[in-house]
């Protein structure tokens, strides 16, 4: 959402932001209001409660059209529908696996209820909207990709610059793998700790970087440790990071160039929308080995076969390789799934293949530039 309505008044259309969170915040240029209902906290009843209030906006911002972005803000704006206006909802995860137990069943009928009342549902990926086909029983032609924007040129620029210390001048002591996103059980850090300390018992002197935060660190380094791993944190001293197997370093705000330099940079994930940290990763330059998951990794990575494609072993791309994900629990160790990663890591910490150019030149096809132009041709307005 932020890099397409920073881009749209570029390209003469203005934009208007309303928010059902009126304490996030988004680094945009364009006016910001909320539109939670009055007096309500809960966000299960927005879409109930926040039809007039939604419409008093795009009254007042005299709205040509309506996009809306997560689940509750697609419910509400579906709901909103009226004859003659356009509304059009962005959906950024695979639905049919968002949502479990009693509650997921209610979503699923309300989606399934409003969300024809959409002049189009934009998928993130191919897979996704084909969950959306199926899953919500949309028609086929109400339903179209565009994938996420994101500032190839900017990332670029970001790669380049050094690397704090110690690692700019560390890295090239040791076979390093560089990992991103939030420590949730989904992105698959735990099964690379489990392939970091198979390589190292194999005697690849290795180690791993993960830059992100979330509710499993203590589970992680819980983990890493009873794997015989030597574990720092990004406020340890700096020689026990430099001596450590497994870096946990926090919120890190260039992590482009962490991926560029990293001998590889690995993406674990068991389940994705879309993969926005791997694009980031192939606009960065980097060395990757990617989780062959549902979805976006087979799109970005080898966009010349089929996206249902799913791959049993380590399969070798213009952009990188695809391996077999792990599980989604995060406690459960998949030895196959660890054997195709050690063999995928292991190639590169021999033959180290330069696919560095092919990931920038696949980057520009996600450009700011040519997703906005997308997005305002599905418009109508060009």
């Amino acid at each position: 959402m932020v890099n397409l309505t920073s881009a749209l008044p570029g390209k003469g259309v203005d934009c208007t932001i309303g928010v059902l969170q009126p304490d996030a915040d988004f680094p945009v240029h364009a006016p910001v209001e909320s539109l939670t209902p009055y007096r309500v906290s809960r966000p299960e009843l927005w879409p109930v409660l926040g039809r007039q209030r939604l419409r008093q906006f795009e009254a007042k911002c005299d709205a040509a059209a309506t996009i809306s972005f997560t689940t509750f803000a697609n419910l509400l704006n579906a709901r909103a529908s009226h004859a003659g206006y356009p509304r059009y909802l962005s959906v950024r995860t695979t639905l049919s696996r968002a949502h479990y137990g009693r509650s997921g069943f209610v979503y699923r009928d309300l989606m399934r209820r409003y969300y024809p009342r959409a002049a189009k549902v934009i998928a993130i990926s191919r897979f996704v909207a084909d969950d959306l086909v199926s899953y919500l029983r949309l028609d086929p032609n109400r339903v179209q990709t565009i994938y996420n924007p994101v500032p190839v040129e900017q990332i670029q620029r970001l790669s380049e610059n050094p690397l704090p210390e110690p690692w700019e001048s560390e890295l090239r002591n040791r076979f390093t793998i560089v990992a991103t996103g939030r420590l949730s059980a989904e992105k698959g850090h735990a099964h690379l700790l489990r392939v970091v300390a198979t390589m190292r018992r194999r005697g690849l002197d290795c180690r791993l970087l993960v830059a992100g935060k979330g509710a499993r660190l203590d589970d992680y380094i819980a983990l890493a440790e009873s794997l015989g791993l030597r574990v720092a944190k990004s406020a340890d001293p700096v020689e026990a990071q430099k001596a450590a197997d497994v870096v946990f370093l926090g919120f890190v705000r260039n992590p482009f160039s962490f991926m560029r330099a990293a001998h590889a940079y690995a993406f674990p994930s068991a389940l994705e929308g879309f993969g926005q940290a791997l694009l980031e990763a192939v606009a960065s330059g980097a060395t990757i080995v990617a989780s062959d998951c549902d979805s976006g990794p087979r799109e970005i990575l080898a966009p010349q076969t089929s996206y249902r494609r799913r791959t049993i072993r380590v399969e070798e791309t213009e952009c990188g390789w695809l391996v077999p994900p792990p599980s989604t629990n995060w406690n459960h160790a998949d030895r196959e799934a660890v054997e195709q990663w050690v063999a995928a890591l292991e190639y590169v910490y021999k033959r180290a293949p330069d696919k560095r150019s092919a990931c920038r030149a696949r980057a520009t096809d996600f450009g700011i530039d040519a997703t906005t132009d997308a997005w305002i041709e599905m418009l109508g307005w060009r």
